[in-house]
């Protein structure tokens, strides 16, 4: 199916999606990537050329026993649908939280052909929240366990500035906008 202009709507809709997608060939027993997207390629650093052929394994380079990779091998022996948070890294060797939503597509026989994998980085605070985090995470990272305020329950301040960075690069890596809104709880009282 294409539009009047010749393309594809599909494609268009895959390739404008803020999350990175990877489709592999469930058919090879090596699971090759036969496409991403752009937003793939930015959140890992690895173009399509690089990537096509290959295992997506090798984003989670020495992280390749932890639990999120686990469950989705796991879901996959299984055929079945499911979402993980995995420690990855990009092309430059950068070390980052990734959550997976693993899907199976099937043929008319409900024979699984392929997998689609949607992907988008995970804020370091929620990657050590997470009782699957690996035990070397939560030693790297200790003081992202309590970052609320013991008497309001709110986000602290050390707390916001790990989102407020986390988002900064995010949006200067996606060449996206970034909008801040802030209130003066003290202040609404009146």
């Amino acid at each position: 199916m294409t539009d009047q202009a010749g393309h594809d709507p599909w494609r268009l809709i895959v390739e404008a999606m803020p999350e990175g997608a990877a489709l592999v060939d469930a058919t090879d027993p090596g699971m090759p990537v036969v496409y991403v997207n752009p937003a793939f390629e930015r959140l890992t650093g690895y173009r399509l050329d690089e990537l096509v052929g290959r295992n997506l394994a090798l984003l989670q380079g020495e992280h390749r026993h932890q639990p999120g990779a686990r469950r989705l091998h796991d879901a996959i022996s299984a055929g079945l649908e499911t979402r993980a948070l995995v420690q990855n890294q990009r092309k430059d060797g950068e070390s980052f939280w990734m959550e997976v939503q693993l899907v199976p597509l099937r043929d008319a026989g409900g024979r699984i052909t392929h997998w689609v994998s949607l992907n988008r980085e995970a804020e370091a605070r929620g990657a050590a929240a997470d009782p699957r985090t690996t035990a070397r995470f939560r030693l790297m990272a200790p003081g992202l366990l309590s970052r609320e305020d013991a008497l309001t329950g709110l986000a602290a301040r050390g707390s916001f500035e790990e989102i407020l960075d986390h988002r900064l690069a995010l949006a200067r890596r996606e060449e996206r906008a970034l909008a801040l809104f802030a209130v003066d709880v003290d202040d609404l009282g009146g």
